[in-house]
């Protein structure tokens, strides 16, 4: 078992195992044992510890290397972040002042209109900007509410 490939747990329990099987299969037992495939995964940019190890015997200062791309990738990541959150505020605040215009324009406009004695247009115009500016605010209101919760 020694010149096998395997982690020394596999090895314990392969020993009981063996000493059930004729000796005439144990050398074909063995040879399926060594051609089952193990696999190890893992998440992230550095690797676990032991396989970081082997990246730098196999080729010596690789292990730096890695942690260096690790770090730009870390630090790109961060830098997009944030150009991603100051875009959405700049197209926040910008969305807030088209509001702030449109809604300034519409009620200045109602009250021109009421003042040239075209109450029935001024009242539809002033009344839809108003339910307008009241339902933003409200749906406005829930959103922050459900965030919340």
């Amino acid at each position: 078992l020694n010149h096998l490939e395997l982690p020394e747990d596999v090895k314990g329990e392969l020993i009981p195992l063996l000493e059930n099987i004729p000796k005439q299969n144990r050398a074909k037992f063995l040879q399926i044992v060594q051609a089952v495939s193990v696999s190890t995964t893992f998440s992230g940019p550095i690797p676990p510890p032991d396989i970081f190890k082997e990246y730098n015997e196999i080729l010596p200062g690789s292990a730096e290397r890695i942690l260096a791309m690790a770090e730009q990738q870390s630090s790109h990541r961060r830098e997009m972040e944030k150009k991603v959150i100051s875009s959405q505020m700049r197209q926040t605040t910008r969305g807030q002042w088209l509001g702030f215009v449109l809604a300034v324009i519409c009620i200045g406009g109602g009250l021109f209109l009421a003042y040239i004695d075209k109450t029935t247009v001024a009242s539809i115009l002033l009344g839809a900007t108003i339910i307008s500016l009241v339902s933003v605010f409200v749906i406005g209101k829930k959103a922050a509410q459900k965030q919340k919760d």
